[in-house]
């Protein structure tokens, strides 16, 4: 039987970190896209404090698909693809793990594209990590000859033979 959808709202804390900002984080008189999730197996703890109530962490097993709009129509939103998801709350950024066991797990947050067996995402501390062989794909705005201006749209893609470690 096919799996319900469990739609998760958008961080509520602010984020710092303008790499690895999740989409729906910006003005808050805007209502924020929400996230679709579908897993085999979802737990979700939540707290609550008063009225309001706080997604605190988030695993999720078994095809896992995340997707959430983009706020313009330029913004390609997010997309995320896995066998597990880990999110665990943090009120300056989220941390993010996506685990590919049958297939390399992928993350897609705008511009920003990463591919490998596990991805480590931290909104707090503005890195990003894969552990084992992946790439990633992200927008460019200087050339590589001499540091002059790339072409509007331009990307540039990187791939790598053991891990990766991205530092803001």
């Amino acid at each position: 039987a096919p799996v319900p959808e469990i739609k998760v709202p958008p961080s509520q804390g602010p984020q710092r970190n303008p790499l690895f900002t999740m989409p729906g984080s910006g003005a808050k008189d805007q209502p924020k896209k929400p996230f679709r999730l579908s897993a085999d197996e979802v737990v979700a703890f939540v707290s609550t404090l008063g009225t309001k109530k706080q997604l605190q962490e988030l695993v999720a097993e078994g095809d896992v698909r995340v997707l959430q709009d983009g706020e313009t129509p330029k913004d390609k939103g997010v997309d995320i693809i896995g066998d597990m998801l880990n999110l665990v709350y943090h009120p300056l950024g989220n941390r993010i793990w996506v685990l590919g066991t049958r297939r390399s797990a992928q993350l897609q947050v705008g511009e920003l594209t990463l591919v490998g067996p596990k991805i480590d995402i931290d909104q707090k501390d503005n890195t990003a990590a894969v552990d084992g062989v992946g790439a990633m794909k992200m927008p460019s705005n200087t050339s590589f000859d001499g540091g002059a201006p790339a072409k509007e749209g331009a990307t540039i893609t990187i791939h790598w033979n053991k891990d990766m470690l991205f530092n803001g």
